[in-house]
């Protein structure tokens, strides 16, 4: 049996010489952004109270240095409370670093709206929705939240 093992190792080094040749060729993946490198640099929202729908608008961009995976942002309409009055939600592709993504989201409000919250979430996920809690802005969360008055936008 000594024989058999010598006379494969030469193949089973070549085998691992290419594999590590085709590694150093190709290069290895390299490290990937998050989710929280994407943040909410502008936005609004109107009341469209005839019809019960709030229509928000606007942008959000990676500002790492990695590409971002793609993820999804949830609008919250809020009342005075704090309680959720609706909520949406659309696809956020992957983004380079840099890169921005412009969205619009129309949501049906079930009473009166006093603050939006933006979030920005893995795909499928139940963060950010109607059923989160006040938390999801506190900080803590790995999704990034944006939050303005009524009063502060002057709707």
């Amino acid at each position: 049996m000594a024989i058999v093992w010598r006379r494969s190792w030469p193949g089973l080094a070549a085998v691992l010489m290419m594999a590590a040749a085709a590694l150093l060729v190709a290069g290895c993946p390299g490290p990937k952004g998050s989710l929280e490198q994407i943040s909410v640099v502008q936005y609004r929202y109107n009341e469209d109270e005839d019809s019960d729908v709030v229509r928000v608008v606007g942008r959000v961009r990676n500002g790492g240095a990695e590409r971002t995976p793609a993820g999804e942002i949830v609008v919250t309409l809020r009342s005075r409370t704090g309680s959720s009055r609706g909520s949406n939600r659309t696809e956020l592709p992957a983004l380079e670093a840099g890169e921005g993504h412009d969205f619009a989201l129309a949501i049906t409000s079930h009473g009166k709206v006093e603050t939006v919250d933006i979030a920005i979430v893995p795909p499928g996920s139940d963060e950010g929705g109607e059923d989160a809690d006040e938390a999801a802005g506190d900080g803590e969360d790995a999704a990034e939240t944006a939050s303005n008055s009524a009063a502060e936008e002057g709707a």
